[in-house]
């Protein structure tokens, strides 16, 4: 059995203060956070640790037969910890990604891959949302959005600037004239979806050629749509700098190969109509 040190922490926490509001002001997350890791521990474990009520967290009679133990491993992982110089300690923790769906997989996830050799003690969960991101993630999550986010007070908000090159995609097998950009959909994945079925030439990230196996890349005549920005949110005081920092390289790593693995994609069979020669206007 595999045993996240961060879900004993939690654990801890919510079994001193008595509630997970509480242990979650203690430990600077979400109490939603600190609810979902105490619930994956029970699950992992098999025992149910608290009895929840109305006014709080109570140990039940396992709860409180591992929480000496429990305390004993934070005290050892504490003094392990200690040993390293204020500014070059291991960054540990979870951190929840929020993203939109079709760049999970080509973008996201080996953006991930990449850091954790670097972020050894570090837990990373994803989130791939079907809807455009904005202001829906939580205080505790890192968002990966391709517009800009409305300002929210605690979020700090690093920006990639040009890092996304985007490219035109229409299914293999059909032609249509119909352009489609991020106007015409609520969502990346609702535009990714209208390209599948054959309802137009498709604006998209250019990282997504690897990842829509249904889609092709198309020659279009003229200037190609220009780059746009790729945003990271973040709760200021939650996130280490380290954190985003690693976060941002591996982002932007990836992005920059983005255009070469679209040129060398299977192209359609068939070009769009002339009246995509024109110059193409932003893509976002």
């Amino acid at each position: 059995m595999t045993l996240d040190w961060d879900d004993i922490r939690y654990f801890v926490a919510a079994a001193k203060d008595g509630s997970t509001l509480a242990a979650s002001r203690a430990l600077g997350v979400s109490q939603t956070t600190v609810a979902r890791r105490i619930d994956q521990l029970e699950q992992r474990i098999a025992l149910r640790l608290f009895d929840r009520h109305s006014g709080g967290y109570r140990l039940t009679p396992a709860g409180a037969k591992l929480l000496d133990d429990a305390e004993a491993v934070a005290w050892e992982v504490g003094d392990f910890l200690a040993l390293f110089p204020a500014g070059r300690r291991p960054v540990t923790g979870v951190f929840r990604l929020v993203v939109e769906e079709p760049l999970a997989r080509p973008l996201i996830l080996p953006a991930v891959d990449a850091i954790r050799l670097q972020l050894p003690l570090a837990q990373w969960e994803m989130v791939a949302k079907g809807s455009r991101l904005d202001a829906t993630t939580s205080d505790s999550d890192i968002g990966v959005h391709l517009l800009a986010p409305s300002p929210r007070a605690g979020v700090a908000y690093r920006v990639l600037e040009g890092a996304v090159a985007w490219a035109a995609f229409s299914r293999r097998d059909t032609a249509s004239s119909e352009r489609l950009d991020l106007r015409h959909s609520s969502s990346l994945a609702g535009l990714v979806a209208a390209a599948r079925r054959g309802d137009g030439v498709a604006i998209l990230p250019a990282c997504l050629a690897s990842a829509e196996p249904e889609l092709a890349p198309c020659p279009l005549i003229g200037r190609p749509p220009r780059r746009t920005d790729l945003w990271i949110s973040y709760p200021e005081r939650r996130v280490p700098i380290a954190v985003i920092d690693l976060l941002a390289d591996a982002l932007s790593a990836q992005l920059a190969r983005a255009p070469e693995m679209a040129r060398r994609a299977p192209v359609a069979p068939t070009a769009p109509a002339p009246r995509f020669e024109a110059a193409i206007a932003s893509a976002a």
